[in-house]
């Protein structure tokens, strides 16, 4: 037997009473997740973001690492140089190439002396000698 339509209103009336009928906690929790979703998807996207700078600033300073490397195969020793634009013009038939700065916006720091070399990128924070950096040393390097 079908309820007749007053008692089956009354009956969703007193359902929807309750927190199992409500549209607003659905609605409250529907908006949650997205914001969640998106925040989780946002910072995915920031975090490749990063990598793919770190894999570009790290790119950058291999490119001058081999160059640095094939100098002292060929001189024995490394360079002396207190930049990177005094580095690159000691290096020029090498074939390395640095831009002037990093992926971040930062310059890029380079030291050489002939028992080795220190080449590295600030990172993302620009503040040099935190976890971020991307350094490339060889031999001996020196000393700032």
């Amino acid at each position: 037997m079908r309820p007749s339509l007053p008692g089956a209103l009354l009956f969703l009336a007193v359902t929807c009473l309750s927190s199992a009928c409500s549209s607003v906690p659905p609605v409250k929790k529907a908006q949650e997740a997205t914001a969640a979703a998106a925040d989780a998807y946002a910072k995915g996207l920031v975090r490749g973001i990063n990598t793919g700078k770190k894999d570009r600033a790290f790119s950058d300073l291999d490119n001058t690492r081999r160059a640095l490397e094939q100098y002292a195969a060929d001189q024995s020793g490394y360079p002396d140089a207190s930049s990177c634009g005094d580095l690159l013009a000691k290096l020029p038939s090498r074939g390395s190439t640095l831009p002037e700065r990093d992926p971040w916006g930062n310059p890029y720091e380079c030291r050489s002396a002939a028992g080795g070399y220190s080449i590295r990128s600030a990172g993302e924070d620009g503040s040099p000698g935190t976890g971020d950096d991307v350094v490339l040393e060889g031999g001996a390097p020196p000393q700032p």
